[in-house]
């Protein structure tokens, strides 16, 4: 009983890292993508 309970717990925190991990990649393709645009509006100016 107590394995199963440890072992439920371990997988929440392992989709808590990982759900927090994917936020900051989605995070990072929105700035770098931000950036880029930014770029070409001045490259067309």
């Amino acid at each position: 009983q107590e394995n199963r309970v440890a072992e439920v717990r371990g997988r929440r925190v392992q989709g808590k890292e990982f759900s927090e991990g994917t936020t900051s990649i989605v995070t990072k393709v929105s700035i770098l993508h931000a950036l880029c645009h930014d770029v070409r509006a001045e490259l067309h100016m």
